[in-house]
């Protein structure tokens, strides 16, 4: 498959179970993220950290202020044997994220704000689990939904370790 194809398949998974974004919760949003990734591979992708998730609470300002809870997946290409360092280099990205108006208890959580991630699909039960235990999920489980989206855009990855040394995971919150 070709990142770009990634969006249309996550759509199809949705209408394959009968689901719509304006009914979907957080749980859902996050096992369905990880089910889209698990299925379908990415041609072309490096081999190591080439396509993986990050999951992601951010307090952000979509048409006014929203708790956000997203699920990205990354896909970064593979490098040419001859290419030169730059910092910064292409990817694609498939933003499925959930917003919610924030509430009083969205500002008293210690960190509203968290990223995880995940590189190997056969970590992913491990990494459902961190997401769904932390307290910004247990948050987003009692918040009504205000907006649910599917988007895939193109940014820009740092060239060695998705980790960036001192932006961490922030270009990869979309």
């Amino acid at each position: 498959m070709q990142a770009e194809a990634t969006e249309k398949a996550l759509r199809k998974l949705l209408r394959d179970q009968g689901l719509q974004l304006k009914t979907l919760n957080a749980a859902d949003v996050l096992r369905l993220a990880v089910a889209n990734w698990v299925a379908n591979s990415v041609d072309g992708t490096r081999g190591d950290s080439g396509d993986g998730l990050v999951a992601y609470f951010e307090l952000l300002d979509r048409k006014g202020a929203v708790y956000e809870f997203g699920v990205n997946r990354i896909i970064r290409p593979e490098l040419a044997e001859d290419a030169l360092y730059q910092a910064w280099l292409p990817m694609t990205a498939l933003r499925f994220a959930i917003a919610f108006r924030p509430v009083l208890e969205t500002f008293q959580l210690r960190a509203p704000a968290a990223v995880y991630a995940c590189w190997d699909k056969e970590q992913s039960a491990s990494f459902i689990d961190e997401v769904s235990q932390s307290p910004q999920f247990q948050h987003c489980t009692h918040q009504p939904q205000k907006s649910c989206s599917i988007q895939l855009y193109e940014g820009h990855a740092p060239w060695g370790e998705p980790e960036h040394a001192t932006q961490g995971y922030s270009w990869a919150i979309g």
